[in-house]
Order: structure tokens, then C-alpha cells, then sequence
């Protein structure tokens, strides 16, 4: 197997934030009504702002942990017509030192991209996706 040319490889698609714009909304409102809610004694505004708070603290721990791979790609074709289908064999190898959770891997593909579920993989493991 074989990595494509630089020629033939498919665009990069365009990264998405970690962090998400309604994730520091959430952030925002927490902290704003946990505020008013200690300044004017209000335990039914503390207590769920400050819950709101702590799954805002286990989701950034759980984005902290990014996996790494690497992929390969494998065409039978290297150029298809339009409304054809194009058989593709897809590697994917756990690159970091530690055991990779399941996650999704978005590949460009022509104009758009394609989204992989990935499952679980040891450090170092390689599997091929469909």
C-alpha cells in the first residue's frame, strides 16, 4: 500500500474549535448566575452553576487528551466519474503511546468531507475502516 502523491491528495478540511462558541456561553451563564446567586444567598442559583461548572471542568479534561493517528488511504481508481462509486481502503494506526478512544475522523473528500467512526484502539494498534 501506497501513500498518494502530494498532487492527488485530497484538501485538508478545515479544522473545527475545541472549544465550541454555546461551550463559553455555558461557561458564561454559569459563572454569571453562580455570582448573583452567592452575592444574593440564593442556593437555587449556586448549586446547578456550580454543577454546570464542574462538566464544563470534565469536558475540557476529556478534550485535553486529543488522540493522534495516522492514516493511509488506498484507491483503486484514482479518478472517478461523478455519481460513480470508488472503492477506497482506509488505515488507521494509534500514533500516541496511549490507548485511543473512539472518536470520529473527518477526511476532505472532492468539495466536502466524509466522517469515520474510529473505535477504540491500543497504543501502536493499526485498523483498517470501511
Amino acid at each position: 500500500m501506497t501513500a498518494l502523491p502530494q498532487s492527488l491528495r485530497p484538501p485538508r478540511a478545515a479544522s473545527e474549535p475545541t472549544v465550541r462558541p454555546w461551550a463559553w456561553w455555558a461557561l458564561g451563564t454559569a459563572l454569571v448566575t453562580g455570582a448573583v446567586g452567592w452575592w444574593f444567598g440564593w442556593t437555587e442559583l449556586t448549586i446547578p452553576a456550580l454543577a454546570a461548572i464542574a462538566l464544563l471542568a470534565v469536558g475540557l479534561l476529556m478534550a485535553l487528551g486529543s488522540s493522534r493517528y495516522e492514516v493511509e488511504l488506498d484507491a483503486e481508481r484514482m479518478r472517478v466519474a461523478v455519481g460513480t462509486e470508488a472503492t477506497v481502503s482506509l488505515w488507521v494506526t494509534n500514533a500516541s503511546r496511549r490507548r485511543a478512544l473512539p472518536s470520529t475522523l473527518r477526511i476532505g473528500m472532492g468539495d466536502g468531507t466524509i466522517a469515520v467512526r474510529v473505535p477504540a484502539l491500543a497504543a501502536g494498534a493499526r485498523r483498517e475502516l470501511e
